[in-house]
């Protein structure tokens, strides 16, 4: 019986020797060096005591909530019609775009108005995600006249706090991907999201062939 035990204790030892290597590859490589000024404090407990998943809901925007970033990018809520919230932007006020809950609806870029045309979700699913458990649909929009088909997932991958020049705050970490159907084109986002803020307070973007880029909050306004 102890010689069993004793084979039993290696061959353990040797399996996680060999998993271990791997589970530090798969860490994601995308994550930017926090700029300085920005600290963050260990993650908090990623389920719920219950072991259910913890859900994220969408926040409620009124009209006079704003926000303003290092990088010169502001936003104001524009109007709330029940969960169609309309933003403008603040440095560029020709801009703008609305969001039922966490998805994006109809946007105006410098370039071209993009309405969504079709969506295999109902909007109502982007009011909360569930912590662990991604929402993947595949939207179809218009930009200018050229249909645009793109494969989309929203994914709450935990919690940390994290200091910011707006002060420090308790923050879910999502991630949104999304990529071309027919082009290939990805998009990356990765928000600390902040309940108290009803906005992101730092946020890591990359889009098509553009340079990975960031921005963190410096002041916001909330009518709550």
């Amino acid at each position: 019986m102890g010689i069993s035990r004793q084979i039993t204790g290696v061959l353990a030892a040797a399996l996680l020797a060999a998993l271990l290597p791997g589970c530090a590859e798969n860490k994601d490589k995308g994550l930017k060096a926090v700029p300085e000024g920005t600290e963050r404090k260990p993650s908090a407990e990623r389920t719920a005591p219950s072991g259910q998943p913890e859900v994220v809901n969408a926040p409620a925007w009124r009209p006079g909530d704003r926000w303003r970033y290092s990088d010169g990018y502001g936003l104001r809520v524009a109007s709330a019609d029940g969960d169609l919230t309309v933003f403008q932007r603040i440095d560029d006020p020709k801009q703008w775009f609305s969001r039922y809950g966490f998805l994006r609806q109809e946007s105006q870029a410098r370039d071209a108005l993009r309405k969504v045309v079709f969506r295999t979700i109902k909007p109502e699913e982007g009011l909360r995600l569930s912590l662990g458990q991604p929402l993947v649909f595949t939207r179809e929009y218009l930009s200018g006249k050229n249909l645009r088909v793109h494969s989309t997932s929203w994914l709450v991958e935990g919690r940390e706090t994290i200091t910011v020049p707006a002060g420090e705050f308790d923050c879910w970490l999502i991630v949104m991907r999304t990529r071309g159907i027919r082009t290939g084109w990805t998009g990356f986002e990765r928000w600390w999201y902040s309940p108290q803020v009803k906005n992101y307070v730092r946020l890591e973007y990359k889009y098509g062939n553009q340079p990975a880029s960031s921005r963190v909050l410096v002041s916001f306004v909330t009518s709550d």
